[in-house]
């Protein structure tokens, strides 16, 4: 919701046009289903491609570290290029982009540590599987020799 908050603010400012179209109509489950989509993507992108992992420290807690690598490196590209567009359409479409993707990390990271903590993807994979049909075994009198 923060993300959606974020960009329903972000298009306010630099594309009421858009605004309009997405938050004016009753397309909020489609406009709130495609930012999750999206956020879950590129945090997921960010965090592989950054290899993040969370260490805690007994002076700050839980500190993530990664390398500054992969979707980062995309994004800071876009901010320098940003600075050399002169056509102020254009540039008005990047920067709209680079608000965008500016919250996409900070929404899911959170989210994606703690499914990777409580190792959800091997419960699930339990939960999914087929198992096999168990049939009880029951011994005779004379298999038991009573």
């Amino acid at each position: 919701m923060i993300f959606l908050m974020s960009l329903n603010r972000c298009l306010v400012f630099k594309s009421p046009k858009w605004c309009i179209k997405l938050f004016e109509k009753s397309q909020h489950i489609y406009v709130v289903s495609c930012c999750g989509v999206l956020s879950v993507f590129s945090a997921v992108v960010s965090i592989i491609s950054s290899e993040i992992h969370r260490v805690y420290t007994l002076s700050h807690g839980f500190v993530d570290y990664g390398t500054s690598s992969g979707f980062q490196n995309m994004i800071s590209f876009f901010y320098e290029l940003s600075l050399f567009i002169n056509k102020g359409v254009w540039r008005e479409i990047i920067n709209a982009l680079l608000n965008i993707f500016n919250y996409i990390p900070e929404m899911c990271l959170p989210f994606l540590l703690l499914w990777n903590h409580y190792k959800m993807k091997n419960k699930l994979k339990k939960l999914i599987l087929v198992r096999p049909a168990v049939v009880p075994a029951v011994m005779s009198q004379m298999e038991s020799g009573v």
